[in-house]
């Protein structure tokens, strides 16, 4: 089989959770025998753009077209880009399988696929509702762009899902969303959830914590998250402010993004002071590292999540989660960790998680609980073979 997917970038440029599915799914595919190629997006941080092999994948980079915030233009030269990069995968090859992950890059490459390849579209979040969110939070351009942008998006994204043979998704609430937004793309969704990741456990907690120059001996609540207001971020410290001198506690915060500098300024004042460590972005070993150093993981989107695969990342390595009830966060939590939850944009209930958390009086599972769960369930084994009827080709 020869297999073409895209995605707005490439996982081990910008770590993020559709661009890890876009990159370990072709990963997988390739290391089965299939041909894989993977077309996406680039700043000027990245490689150049152009064609490279790795791990057996051709990745091929296109640069995001530089343009003013707020152009309404915005995704039409996004599209142009993507469509002349893509122009020697799908000029006189043949795909039967191309698979987009993003919908400006489904209307980019779905109109130009000959010889009646399987058309596949991965919504892993309703751009409108995202970039809703996202837009709302930018001022004046992000006001210019939901009065411009919001009906092009729309548009752009019911294209997307009506040219594609089967869509995909991630969770039961991502949907309900297909079926309140895009009724007519309902009957052709196809809800697969991700892998959880392998974990052998990794080095001892002790070690992780003098690795990662943490404290032995407090209690440590550790996030990976991209650092903008949908996340809760700023609601987390607001909540551990009240806490702080209740407990013993370290925070640690890893990932990056445009609120970074808002939370350090505020993390650095009053009764957190000392308490929170930004690391920025880690290495995936790093990250093993942080979930084994940790004693539970925090979870204060505000709204959309719409999966969650850092959800199943703790879960692998066995760590509670105390997670908000937005999105799809319960369809993951709920069977295993149901008092763990908190409610959405909750400052006072985010607090008072933390506070049974830390004063012992939430009910941890067993040792071994946890990451024997995500197994039996998003075993990559038991998934990768849905995987390959979602894509309509043979076991290797």
């Amino acid at each position: 089989m020869r297999y073409l997917a895209c995605s707005e970038r490439f996982f081990l440029d910008s770590p993020g959770g559709s661009y890890r599915v876009a990159w370990e799914l072709a990963r997988s595919l390739r290391e089965e025998g299939h041909d894989a190629a993977l077309l996406c997006g680039s700043t000027d941080r990245d490689p150049p753009p152009g064609a490279v092999e790795v791990d057996g994948v051709q990745v091929v980079r296109y640069r995001f077209p530089s343009t003013w915030a707020a152009n309404p233009l915005r995704a039409s030269l996004h599209r142009a880009a993507a469509r002349t990069a893509a122009e020697p995968l799908v000029g006189n090859a043949r795909w039967d399988v191309v698979h987009a992950h993003a919908p400006v890059l489904a209307l980019a490459l779905f109109p130009r696929v000959r010889n009646g390849a399987r058309l596949v579209y991965t919504m892993h979040s309703p751009a409108v509702l995202e970039d809703r969110i996202k837009w709302a939070s930018e001022g004046v351009p992000g006001r210019v762009k939901l009065l411009l942008g919001m009906p092009l998006l729309r548009r752009e994204e019911s294209d997307a899902l009506e040219r594609a043979d089967v869509v995909h998704v991630l969770s039961d609430y991502t949907r309900r969303q297909i079926e309140r937004l895009y009724s007519s793309a309902s009957a052709k969704t196809v809800c697969l959830p991700w892998w959880a990741p392998r974990s052998d456990g990794g080095v001892e907690k002790l070690e992780a914590r003098r690795r990662l120059r943490l404290p032995e001996r407090s209690q440590v609540l550790f996030t990976l998250r991209r650092m903008v207001p949908r996340m809760g971020l700023d609601l987390l410290l607001e909540a551990a402010e009240g806490l702080a001198h209740h407990f013993e506690f370290t925070l640690v915060l890893a990932g990056d993004g445009p609120q970074r500098p808002e939370l350090e300024a505020r993390a650095a004042r009053g009764p957190l002071a000392g308490r929170v460590r930004f690391t920025g972005r880690l290495s995936e070993e790093e990250i093993g590292w942080a979930y084994e150093a940790c004693d539970a993981f925090v979870l204060p989107t505000r709204e959309l999540e719409c999966f969650g695969i850092i959800v199943l990342e703790a879960l692998a390595h066995d760590r509670p989660i105390l997670g908000s009830n937005a999105g799809a966060i319960p369809e993951l939590l709920g069977p295993v960790l149901r008092d763990w939850l908190f409610e959405a944009g909750d400052v006072d209930a985010l607090r008072a998680a933390l506070a049974k958390f830390l004063s012992g009086a939430l009910k941890r599972p067993p040792a071994g609980f946890l990451s024997r769960h995500v197994r039996e369930r998003f075993g990559r084994e038991k998934l990768l073979a849905r995987y390959h009827a979602l894509l309509g080709c043979p076991l290797a």
